[in-house]
């Protein structure tokens, strides 16, 4: 998941309005619906370790990616990524850390 939104934090903006890249702007909606499914199988005693990742938006973003593909708005993907995956950069790198240290 982190490797995945990390990959979308740097996206630059010209993906989303070059209509010569249809690809990078298909690119960073397969990550994004790499994410959101990520989330759906994540156990919930781990959910508890990082109440602050909006693993339900994602999972909901997920579900209208892959089933209104047809309504996916660009604009409101551009936002996600410049607005919301550094952070979740950030907690998904705690949460990986935090699994680490209490690894058997």
């Amino acid at each position: 998941m982190a490797e995945h939104a990390a990959r979308l934090g740097t996206c630059e903006p010209a993906v989303f309005t070059d209509a010569e890249s249809p690809e990078r702007r298909f690119a960073a909606v397969f990550c994004l619906i790499v994410i959101g499914e990520a989330f759906n199988q994540v156990p919930a005693a781990v959910r508890a370790l990082a109440p602050e990742i909006p693993r339900r938006a994602a999972i909901d973003m997920r579900h209208i990616l892959v089933h209104m593909y047809w309504r996916i708005d660009f604009a409101t993907v551009h936002a996600v990524l410049r607005n919301d995956c550094p952070s979740l950069v950030e907690s998904l790198d705690r949460l990986s850390i935090l699994l680490e240290s209490t690894a058997p």
